[in-house]
């Protein structure tokens, strides 16, 4: 996938629910990948949740949204 790559932290049910809640209103893909091994559909609670012990996770999009930069913003390492 082409586009813009950031990597974050996800520590609590609370981050991976304001996550989704956010990536599943925008209109472009959202993969997170963790340590080059898991790619999960950004938008999908249950992917999200398989990845979360992996500790730093890279968020590839291709897209421009305000609320999902202020969020990576936030989640950023």
């Amino acid at each position: 996938m082409d586009g813009k790559k950031i990597q974050i932290n996800l520590k609590s049910v609370e981050d991976i629910l304001e996550f989704v809640s956010i990536t599943e209103k925008c209109d472009f893909e959202i993969y997170i990948n963790a340590q080059d091994y898991n790619i999960v559909n950004g938008k999908s609670l249950l992917g999200l949740c398989t990845v979360i012990g992996y500790g730093n996770l890279n968020v590839l999009y291709n897209g421009e949204s305000k609320s999902l930069s202020a969020m990576l913003d936030k989640f950023h390492i």
